[in-house]
């Protein structure tokens, strides 16, 4: 049986086994945003003797050294979080699980005290719900294994926290999209993945100490409910438009009268996978870039370029846009526009930027259209997320993503999940907020709408 050996630990398999699936049978975490179906192009691996391969593709038939390096991910931990008098002041944990990165929030007398923040352990079977999904419909034990890799990795940071601040406390409220919040759960979320996408459960849940913040469909969960409540959309009487981009891009739209939402499927070309040399937000993940006589960049951490994240990749389209080289359609005419030697973005990676811009501004154009309020009527416009912290909101602007009318209206609020999720846990008044904002709030499913469909082709053009 031949031995691999990777950052000094033994794995033993069968001989002509699949790599990917050796590593990630004993929880070797791997940047895998298509799940090991080959199509992505990330999951690579440095193999002795070999070099660079794609783990999903490589077959183990004699003893390997593998090396795997892991850099360091940008994760949005801070936001904006309202004044409320703390009723809990006891030490607590808040937990938000997003589909890429998890974030654990001590608080000590009402306050945040210390933070930790890790990639989702569950990343290596897909970027997005829709393949984690499928793996769990596919194999047998798939809803536990990914429960288990949740489960343990909260317990760790919870107790590296502990640790840290010499506390006990095992009070606990989780945040997170509705998937994430039934595998945590242990219950499988299969019929999220099937028309008419309904999930197990959407109420509140109390496992032990751990609470669940209830969820408002299937694709929008208990982390839109928390930025409604960080926001403070829902007791406003001026119109409002909050924004997640993501994976799964969730949008918010009304005021105290009322609140529509929905979810659109962007896929994660703004988090940098299905883009040729796409990264994302690591340690020299080039994350703006000006196009003029010349090309200029920066880097995250000044470290020399290894890819193009997001926040970049919308910066070369609309400055690609605004130099002519690309059309109102998208057209490219030049085979590649490279950026440096080895890092370039080409035809196929402005088609995933246009195919995921659409989908964002459809849904914002749709929402509008289905509540009759004109963008003139939007007060402020809330933009949460990891993505939404970093991009150039020009950028954004400029390729259609987000309305030019609403340019001058966007509020970054960061992480506006993990911070409802803060406020939920040491303010009774904003308990109480959870459940209005779950009364008052209406989801409207886009798959069907021809409204939806009508915008998402309007929308296609820059």
């Amino acid at each position: 049986m031949p031995i691999i050996n990777i950052n000094e630990k033994l794995l033993t398999c069968e001989s002509g086994e699949n790599l990917y699936k050796v590593l990630l049978q004993d929880g070797v975490a791997l940047n895998a945003p298509c799940g090991g179906a080959g199509t992505c192009g990330k999951c690579y691996v440095w193999i002795d003797g070999v070099g660079k391969v794609k783990a999903c593709s490589y077959l183990v038939k004699q003893d390997r050294t593998v090396r795997l390096v892991m850099p360091r991910n940008e994760i949005a931990t801070k936001g904006y979080l309202r004044e409320k008098e703390a009723d809990w002041k006891s030490p607590c944990f808040a937990v938000d699980i997003g589909t890429t990165t998890v974030v654990v929030y001590y608080m000590n007398n009402g306050q945040i005290v210390d933070i930790e923040s890790e990639m989702n352990a569950q990343k290596s079977f897909g970027d997005d719900v829709v393949t984690r999904i499928k793996y769990t419909m596919e194999q047998e034990n798939g809803t536990e294994v990914l429960h288990t890799l949740i489960k343990n990795q909260i317990d760790e940071m919870v107790l590296t926290l502990s640790r840290r601040n010499h506390i006990t406390s095992d009070r606990v409220v989780i945040v997170g999209n509705t998937t994430m919040l039934h595998l945590y759960a242990k219950i499988s979320p299969a019929s999220i993945g099937v028309s008419p996408f309904k999930p197990v459960f959407t109420a509140l849940m109390k496992i032990e100490n751990t609470t669940l913040l209830p969820s408002i469909s299937g694709y929008v969960g208990a982390d839109t409910v928390a930025a409604i409540l960080a926001s403070g959309m829902h007791l406003s009487n001026k119109k409002s438009l909050l924004i997640d981009i993501g994976t799964n891009g969730e949008i918010a739209l009304g005021n105290c009268d009322g609140i529509v939402t929905c979810a659109a499927a962007a896929g994660p070309a703004f988090e940098g996978a299905q883009i040729s040399c796409g990264v994302g937000g690591v340690a020299g993940a080039i994350n703006s870039i000006s196009i003029g006589d010349s090309i200029s960049y920066t880097t995250i951490d000044q470290m020399p370029p290894v890819g193009i994240c997001g926040s970049a990749i919308l910066d070369a389209v609309a400055q690609m846009i605004g130099a002519q080289l690309v059309d109102e359609t998208g057209y490219f005419e030049e085979e590649e526009l490279k950026i440096t030697e080895k890092i370039y973005i080409n035809a196929k990676d402005i088609r995933q930027v246009q195919l995921a811009k659409a989908a964002i501004a459809a849904g914002i154009n749709t929402l509008l259209r289905e509540s009759n309020i004109a963008l003139s009527e939007i007060e402020t416009c809330y933009l949460a997320g990891g993505f939404g912290s970093y991009l150039n909101k020009n950028s954004a602007c400029g390729i259609g993503l987000l309305p030019n009318e609403l340019l001058d209206k966007i509020k970054v609020i960061g992480n506006a999940a993990g911070m409802g999720a803060v406020l939920w846990q040491i303010s009774d008044e904003c308990k109480k907020e959870v459940q209005s904002i779950l009364e008052m709030t209406t989801y409207f499913e886009l798959s069907g709408s021809k409204v939806f469909q009508e915008e998402f082709i309007n929308c296609m053009l820059f």
